[in-house]
């Protein structure tokens, strides 16, 4: 009803495209990257396979009419479990087995204005893995007993688009790390160099 509505409705819409697809770019890009830092691919190499890799998919299960749900299922089990899976592995990993949360704080505290007291450490080392255990827990037993959505828990789709796809990321996980490094480290990583230096 706006005076000029359709242009701009064309502006509103082209913007939106534009920033879905930028918006995009960006998440892909970090996949490229690690690919080039993992396996010294250039660039163009790695734009080619990832982007090819990830259209096929994308028109394959999401281009369709179930895409949508198909989106759903993997978005909700991806967010709900893997995500926070990796997120208490991760802060277990800096705090226990390779701790490395003290030199962030200590890095953080190099560079900032405001200090973070030493409480800090323990809050992401052993109260961040709690409360996301809780969450965890609850999304385990919530979609094992009930499912998603209208979805059983047997339901292939369910099967297939939410564990499967946490099975996947898990194994491909574990495959990329234990595969060896091509390309040349060409930096220090920054926790360590700080560590050394604020000591």
């Amino acid at each position: 009803l706006m005076p000029g509505g359709p242009i701009f409705g064309v502006l509103f819409f082209t913007s939106l495209a534009l920033a879905g697809i930028t918006s995009l770019l960006s998440i892909l890009q970090v996949v490229i990257g690690a690919f080039q830092d993992k396996f010294g691919w250039s660039a163009r190499r790695s734009s080619l396979i990832i982007g090819a890799i990830t259209s096929i998919t994308s028109v394959a299960f999401f281009a369709t009419t179930s895409g949508l749900t198909t989106l759903e299922v993997v978005d909700a089990f991806t967010n709900n479990i893997g995500v926070i899976g990796g997120a208490i592995a991760m802060t277990l990993l800096a705090f226990v087995v390779r701790p490395r949360v003290s030199g962030l704080r200590k890095h953080l505290n190099a560079t900032s204005s405001i200090k973070i007291p030493r409480i800090w450490e323990y809050l992401v080392g052993i109260g961040t893995p709690l409360v996301l255990g809780v969450m965890l827990v609850q999304a385990l037993i919530d979609y094992t007993v009930n499912g998603y959505e209208n979805y059983t828990p047997g339901d292939p789709k369910v099967l297939i688009f939410g564990w499967g796809i946490l099975v996947g990321a898990v194994v491909f996980a574990t495959v990329m790390t234990l595969l060896k490094w091509k390309a040349k480290q060409q930096h220090e990583p920054v926790i360590n160099f700080v560590d050394r230096k604020v000591k």
